[in-house]
C-alpha cells in the first residue's frame, strides 16, 4: 500500500477548538494537501441542536464569529510548503478578495491554523468531485470543457484577476461546474484587455492538455468510448487520426492516479496583442 493513502487519527487547535479528525493526504502529487473526516464532540452536538434553536439572524451571525463549532464533517487541510511564504500569503488573501465566490468556484476558506510541528495552513471545505487531471475528471467533450473552464475562470472578472497556475489538477469537475482549487498564484489588477487575454490563454492551454490526457487514458484503458451514429468526435486532430471513431465517453476504468504533468507553454506567454 503507498503510504499516502494511510490515515491518521490527528488533533489540532482551530480558534477556541480543539479539533479531531482523521486525516489522508488527497493524492502523492500535492502531499500538503489533506483531507479531514472530522469526528463529532458531545460539546459540538449540544451546540448544533443550540444553534438550530437561535433565530436566523443569530444562526448566520454565530456561524460567521465562531465557524470552528459549525464545520462540516468534511474538510480539507492545505499546509504551507517549506519557503512559500509569499505564495501562501497570497492564496489567504486571494481568498478574502474572492470571498462570494466562495463555496461557488471556490472552496470555502474557514481560517488559518497551526498543524503538525507548528506549520501554517489554511482550513477549507472540501468540494468533492474529481480533478481534471484524473480519467474520473476527463470525460467531458472537447466543447464542453471549454464551456465550463470558460465560465469558471470568467467568474473572476469583476475581481480583475485571473489564476497563475495553469494545471488540469488545480480544477475540479463538481456536479457539473469546475471549480478552482488552488490560489497560491495569480495575476492581479488587469485591464479588460488582459484579463480576456489571459483568460483565452488559459482556456486554450488546458484544452490542449485535456485532450492530451484524454487520449492517454484511452490508450491506457483507462476511458471506455461508446461507438454511437451521433456526430461526436472524442478527440480532434491529431489525437482523432489515431482512433479512426467516433462517440461520446461512457466510463472511467482508474485507480485514481493523477497526472503531474506541467502546464502547456504557447505563445500566450508573450502578452497580450497590444503589447502592454
Amino acid at each position: 500500500m503507498d503510504m499516502w493513502v494511510i490515515d491518521t487519527r490527528k488533533q489540532f487547535r482551530f480558534r477556541t477548538r480543539t479539533l479531531t479528525a482523521i486525516a489522508t493526504p488527497v493524492n502523492n502529487v500535492h502531499p500538503n494537501v489533506i483531507r479531514l473526516n472530522m469526528q463529532p464532540s458531545i460539546v459540538q452536538s449540544v451546540l448544533r441542536a443550540v444553534i438550530g434553536c437561535m433565530p436566523s439572524a443569530a444562526q448566520v451571525w454565530f456561524r460567521s464569529s465562531f465557524p470552528e463549532w459549525t464545520l462540516p464533517p468534511r474538510l480539507v487541510l492545505k499546509k504551507m510548503k517549506k519557503g512559500w511564504d509569499d505564495e501562501f500569503d497570497t492564496e489567504k488573501a486571494t481568498y478574502a478578495k474572492l470571498h462570494s465566490l466562495q463555496g461557488v468556484i471556490i472552496p470555502k476558506l474557514f481560517g488559518e491554523l497551526r498543524y503538525g510541528n507548528n506549520t501554517r495552513a489554511l482550513l477549507m471545505s472540501d468540494i468533492g468531485g474529481a480533478s481534471l487531471a484524473t480519467p474520473e475528471g476527463g470525460m467531458l467533450g472537447l466543447d464542453e470543457f471549454k464551456r465550463l473552464i470558460h465560465q469558471a475562470l470568467g467568474a473572476f472578472s469583476h475581481f480583475r484577476i485571473t489564476q497563475d497556475d495553469v494545471k488540469l489538477d488545480n480544477f475540479h469537475l463538481v456536479d457539473g461546474k469546475i471549480m478552482v482549487v488552488d490560489l497560491e498564484s495569480v495575476n492581479e489588477d488587469l485591464s479588460d484587455e488582459d484579463f480576456e487575454f489571459l483568460v483565452h490563454c488559459a482556456v486554450t492551454s488546458l484544452s490542449e492538455f485535456y485532450e492530451r490526457n484524454q487520449y492517454g487514458f484511452w490508450q491506457r484503458g483507462l476511458l471506455k468510448i461508446a461507438t454511437s451514429s451521433k456526430v461526436f468526435t472524442m478527440f480532434s486532430p491529431p489525437y482523432s487520426t489515431y482512433l479512426g471513431m467516433t462517440g461520446p465517453i461512457t466510463s472511467p476504468v482508474t485507480n485514481g492516479a493523477i497526472e503531474n504533468i506541467p502546464p502547456v507553454r504557447s505563445s500566450c506567454i508573450h502578452g497580450p496583442a497590444h503589447g502592454a
